[in-house]
């Protein structure tokens, strides 16, 4: 997997240095809603995590028909949708990163599709694609079932608390993957 993260984090600077020239709002509105969805899931997390984290220490009872309950369900979800939405929007950007490097030739639109360097990096990014966005529902599924079962008595004991948490830094990772390819293309 790491090899797989730095062989697309290398890509993507080298993309993102040859479209350098010929970027248009069009490529940077995906990065920037990206980015927006990267913030609006931070957001969430910290959010998230600091209610289960007062309402563990404190052992405060957490009633299912509650606005805490809802506030965390909301919270799980709203994470879920900017992590997919982020990655859809990176992808996006990367590709029509990928687009303009190997130009369009007005003669004929199939040529970069035949291309057999360029096909490899589309399925490379679709690949990435597939699997971020299958790990990140995964997660998300994960997240909110761990919460629930948690919160089914009312209260969340240290041992839920922690295996809430393992889940959000798996999530995390997912994201990091993509941080880092908008990372690259900002240097």
């Amino acid at each position: 997997m790491k090899r797989l993260i730095s062989l697309l984090v290398t890509i993507v600077v080298l993309l993102s240095c040859a479209a350098a020239d010929s970027m248009n709002g069009g490529y940077e509105r995906y990065r920037k809603t990206a980015n927006e969805s990267i913030e609006r899931y931070r957001m969430a997390k910290s959010t998230l995590s600091s209610i289960i984290y007062i309402n563990t220490i404190l052992n405060s009872t957490i009633a299912k028909d509650g606005n805490t309950y809802n506030d965390i369900l909301d919270l799980c979800g709203q994470m879920k949708d900017n992590l997919s939405k982020s990655i859809e929007d990176m992808i996006a950007y990367v590709i029509l990163l990928t687009d303009s490097l190997f130009g369009e030739n007005i003669f004929d639109d199939t040529i970069r599709e035949k291309d057999p360097t360029y096909v490899s990096m589309i399925s490379l990014f679709a690949a990435t694609y597939d699997d971020a966005i299958e790990k990140a529902d995964e997660k998300s599924i994960d997240l909110e079932k761990a919460l629930r079962f948690a919160l089914e008595d009312g209260h969340m004991d240290d041992a839920e608390y922690k295996a809430i948490v393992g889940i959000v830094e798996e999530m995390d990772e997912i994201m990091d993957v993509f941080v880092r390819m908008d990372e690259s293309t900002s240097k």
